[in-house]
């Protein structure tokens, strides 16, 4: 059984305030924080560090390098992750000093996976193999509708 996880790939841009933001207000951030995420790429290290081989699928910006190599360095197979000219998807995130989030999130190049994208990463996987996604990027009914052909294990996933 191969494993790919079709999905989100994200630059998560946290922001530690005393408290969230109120319309019309401008406030000072205790310190800000970037880190890889994006709940495609958050499945995909969790099911690597478990022990499984993982492909992913997905798209990063001209600003996605810092993903790229986290997927890399992690041993996950990206060969299906495209690069487009865009923005790679990112969140803004407030957090507050009792933990609390608000977040904001851009689809940015997760918005541009395509018909021609699914089938090209899809030929590779069939009867019984496992494609992991998210609802956090474009041609999600195609992804399911082409893995469900194929006969290919699908799980949605929050």
């Amino acid at each position: 059984m191969k494993m790919v996880v079709f999905g989100s790939l994200n630059i998560d841009r946290t922001y530690s305030l005393e408290e969230f933001v109120r319309p019309g207000q401008t406030v000072s951030a205790k310190k800000m924080e970037q880190f890889c995420g994006g709940k495609g790429f958050n499945q995909a290290i969790a099911l690597r560090r478990a022990g499984n081989e993982v492909c992913f699928a997905g798209a990063v910006g001209q600003d996605g390098g810092m993903l790229l190599d986290n997927l890399d360095r992690n041993g996950i197979d990206r060969r299906f992750v495209k690069q487009t000219k865009g923005a790679t998807g990112h969140a803004i995130i407030q957090l507050d000093e009792k933990g609390q989030n608000c977040i904001i999130i851009l689809a940015g190049a997760n918005g541009e996976i395509t018909q021609e994208d699914v089938t090209h990463t899809l030929e590779n996987f069939g009867r019984g193999d496992l494609i992991v996604l998210q609802n956090e990027i474009s041609c999600m009914p195609e992804i399911i509708r082409q893995a469900h052909k194929k006969g290919a294990k699908i799980i949605v996933a929050e």
